[in-house]
Formats: structure tokens, C-alpha cells, sequence
């Protein structure tokens, strides 16, 4: 039996759990003698925690430099409108795919609901982590279409950023019932 590196001899059997057994789970051994989780369980609750938070800051760290250094600026609820109209008034053959021009506009609208539809999803202890509650076989377009017609219809907040409205559109249109 071979020794792992850099543990005294006993740590983990007082835990119930020997070195060998810990290594098949793919647990680890701390130098403490306590037993750590999976090393790679996306599915563990405080794992996807821990992503979301990560891809939180680093998508708040990006836009912030974006705007201090770059000279961008967030969307408009109301831009981000004009972009996906071509969407919204799109053909649709009966093959179900839609037809639309493909350029900047339609790809950040068509690849942003992509993101929303796909982080609505994501449930954490509380609730959804968007506070949206789509049906299961909820389309992207509709998430489209849900977002033009909210801001069509509430002119006021349209110069706001569109993350905020987007999620405001949507959660309104398929609120988490509790």
C-alpha cells in the first residue's frame, strides 16, 4: 500500500474513511484529517453556488473595465429593442426555423435570450436564480417577443439597462409562484 504524500499516518481512519477509499471517491484528504467533497461534482449545490458567484464577478469585472477603459456603455432596453425586431417580425416556415438577417443586432439579442433562457433555468436554494419561471418548452423567441412587448408597452423605463428590463419582462411574464 503506498503512502500519500505529506499525510500522517492514521489521518481519515478516524474520520471512518481510509486513505485508499477516499481516493476511489475522489475525495481528498485535508492535512487536518478532514474529509473534503468532490472534486468535481458540478451537480453539488454549493459547487454551482460557487460558480454562479464566480461568473457573476467576472461578468461585473468585464463590464466595469469595458466601460471605464473602452468606452462602452450598456445597452438601452430600447436599443437592444431595435435589434430584435428583425426577430420578432421574422418569418417562420413550417421546418420551424426562423428567418432573419444575421448581423451584430440580431446576434446579441438572439445570444442574449440564448443566455436568459439557459441561467432561467438554474435553480439555487431559494428559488430560480432569475426569479423566472418559464415553462419547460418556452422557446427562446418567446423570451423575445415577451421582452419587445414589455418594452413597447412601458415606454418609461426603456432607456434603463437591458439586463434589468429584460429580466423585469420576464419575470412578469412567468413568475416563480411560491
Amino acid at each position: 500500500m503506498q503512502k500519500s504524500r505529506n499525510l500522517p499516518t492514521g489521518v481519515g481512519v478516524k474520520m471512518g474513511l481510509s486513505r485508499d477509499r477516499a481516493t476511489r471517491e475522489g475525495r481528498c484528504l485535508s492535512p487536518f484529517g478532514q474529509v473534503k467533497g468532490p472534486r468535481n461534482d458540478n451537480t453539488n449545490p454549493i459547487h454551482l453556488k460557487v460558480l454562479v458567484v464566480r461568473t457573476a464577478v467576472a461578468l461585473g469585472s468585464l463590464s466595469v473595465f469595458l466601460t471605464a477603459f473602452g468606452g462602452a456603455t450598456a445597452q438601452s432596453a430600447l436599443e437592444v429593442q431595435s435589434w430584435c425586431e428583425p426577430i420578432v417580425t421574422a418569418q417562420i416556415p413550417s421546418a420551424g426555423r426562423i428567418l432573419f438577417p444575421t448581423n451584430f443586432n440580431t446576434g446579441f439579442c438572439w445570444g442574449a435570450f440564448g443566455a436568459m433562457q439557459d441561467i432561467s433555468r438554474i435553480v439555487i436554494d431559494r428559488g430560480r436564480l432569475l426569479l423566472v419561471c418559464a415553462p419547460a418548452d418556452s422557446s427562446r423567441l418567446q423570451f423575445i417577443r415577451v421582452f419587445y412587448k414589455y418594452v413597447s408597452d412601458h415606454p418609461e423605463p426603456a432607456n434603463q439597462p437591458f439586463g434589468v428590463i429584460a429580466q423585469w419582462s420576464l419575470a412578469e411574464a412567468f413568475p416563480c409562484v411560491r
